[in-house]
């Protein structure tokens, strides 16, 4: 009985938390609020970047080790300007397109 009201109880969390949804505008994103998890996995942001510009410049090809290198880079450079947005910080960087 215990168990199945505690499955119940996971299962009504696990529900309302995938049902919830946060919308935000990445070029007001700053490299204080990607770094310190204020609006996701800074992972899933840095993804959604590089598609982003991916698209900006036609490119279908995804090189996971540069990936990782820019991640880490992007990391680093937030670390030191934590007012910036990550769309200055990716322009200063990487040269991609506004």
């Amino acid at each position: 009985m215990t168990k199945s009201i505690l499955m119940a109880a996971a299962m009504l969390f696990l529900s309302a938390t995938a049902n919830a949804q946060v919308a935000f505008d990445m070029t007001k994103v700053t490299c204080d609020q990607f770094r310190s998890f204020q609006i996701g996995d800074p992972m899933h942001i840095a993804t959604w970047l590089d598609g982003y510009y991916s698209g900006k410049r036609d490119s279908t090809v995804i090189d996971i080790q540069k990936f990782e290198e820019n991640y880490k880079k992007l990391q680093n450079y937030c670390l030191l300007n934590d007012k910036v947005t990550i769309f200055q910080a990716a322009q200063t960087l990487f040269g991609v397109p506004k």
